[in-house]
């Protein structure tokens, strides 16, 4: 995939004020954003995504602006991050996906256990 960003300037009346740049989402490229947030990233089409319950509604346009990043806990150890891109003509493209370890969820856990226990 090729990724692009748009950018008005300010006043956003003409072509002049905007600027576009853009990037291929290779391999190597994904590789090298993993590095950089240190998380495993996943990039898929939104026609082929394996998405929770929850968010595969992203798949069947129109998608509400505000529903463009969601977080999803995958069990009591694991928590994916999704967000989803949009293609030129503003329609769902691509999901960006990221998982990470509950490590917040489980201490909690361990704390509320240990003051339950104290009472």
């Amino acid at each position: 995939p090729f990724f692009l960003a748009i950018q008005q300037g300010s006043q956003g009346k003409t072509d002049r004020d905007t600027i576009v740049v853009g990037r291929y989402l290779d391999r190597d490229e994904v590789n090298r954003l993993t590095k950089l947030i240190r998380l495993p990233l996943s990039i898929q089409p939104i026609e082929t995504a394996q998405l929770p319950t929850r968010l595969q509604s992203w798949q069947h346009p129109p998608v509400a602006e505000n529903a463009a990043i969601a977080v999803h806990p995958l069990s009591d150890a694991m928590i994916a991050g999704y967000a989803l891109l949009s293609d030129i003509y503003g329609k769902p493209a691509i999901v960006l996906k990221t998982e990470s370890d509950r490590t917040i969820y489980q201490q909690g856990q361990v704390t509320l256990r240990f003051l339950s226990g104290s009472f």
